[in-house]
């Protein structure tokens, strides 16, 4: 296995017509509206904003197969369905972690499908590995990033008993529907088409990074924002720079193994 080898992280381009970034920058602030709205106005509304915009959006995507930046429909509409059923998904009777599972399953559906919509290789969504110890360093900063995201925050524990089985089953969720899926639809499809959108490595990390952080204003802390807007900078210059998707899921696994199981019952 190469430890240094790059691999490449461009090769196509949409074209950068003025006209289609401003199609996105609007398609864009729907969704910020729509997590703007379920702060001012409800959370059902805000889902049902979030809701209507994936059937348009993807209406677009069909319809107008010369559209220039297209790729980036699909991408969007993930980040919109993520929204939507993380509100559709709460089930007071079951426990927390479970509905991470229940908007995971449909979304890691959609981001496959997204994935092969966009026509993104494996090497630029990051599925590659090549530089093993860049992961290992990532997967390591999770821990010090899942406290200070506690401390920022102060979540409670998504168990209340915390027998082994309990705590497992709470990870191996996490894992999956946590770590793994958020990563897969920000920096594993999400930014790789907005560099091609934007036509900068930088502009695709930001705009990612920045939509991304937005999808927090929920949790009612500026603070904590700011340190998952910094957090996506990181782990998207991260992928550019030879880390793979896997070490960096990893890093947000960790990181939420400490916000909602380890420093909640330590803390307490």
């Amino acid at each position: 296995m190469p430890s240094r080898r790059r691999r490449p992280v461009r090769g196509r381009s949409d074209g950068h017509e003025p006209r289609g970034l401003w199609v996105v920058i609007g398609y864009s602030s729907i969704i910020v509206l729509a997590e703007l709205s379920s702060s001012f106005v409800g959370a059902v509304p805000g889902a049902l904003l979030d809701a209507a915009f994936v059937p348009l959006i993807l209406a677009h995507f069909v319809l107008r197969p010369d559209a220039p930046h297209r790729r980036m429909f699909p991408a969007l509409a993930l980040v919109a369905l993520l929204r939507t059923l993380s509100i559709a998904a709460v089930v007071p009777r079951l426990p927390e972690y479970t509905w991470y599972a229940a908007v995971g399953l449909p979304v890691l559906a959609g981001a496959f499908l997204a994935s092969r919509l966009t026509d993104e290789p494996a090497e630029r969504m990051g599925v590659s590995v090549w530089r093993l110890k860049f992961d290992v360093v990532l997967t390591i900063l999770g821990f010090p990033a899942g406290f200070l995201g506690y401390l920022l925050l102060r979540p409670a524990a998504l168990l209340t008993d915390a027998d082994p089985a309990s705590v497992l089953a709470a990870m191996i969720v996490l894992a999956i529907f946590g770590g793994f899926l958020e990563e897969v639809v920000y920096r594993g499809v999400l930014q790789a088409v907005a560099v091609d959108a934007f036509g900068s490595r930088r502009a695709g990390i930001l705009f990612t990074a920045t939509l991304g952080a937005w999808m927090y204003w929920g949790s009612g802390s500026l603070p904590f924002m700011i340190a998952i807007w910094l957090l996506g900078l990181g782990y998207g210059v991260a992928l550019m720079r030879g880390a793979s998707l896997w070490g960096i899921a990893a890093s947000h696994t960790v990181l939420l193994w400490g916000m909602g199981l380890l420093w909640p019952l330590l803390l307490r």
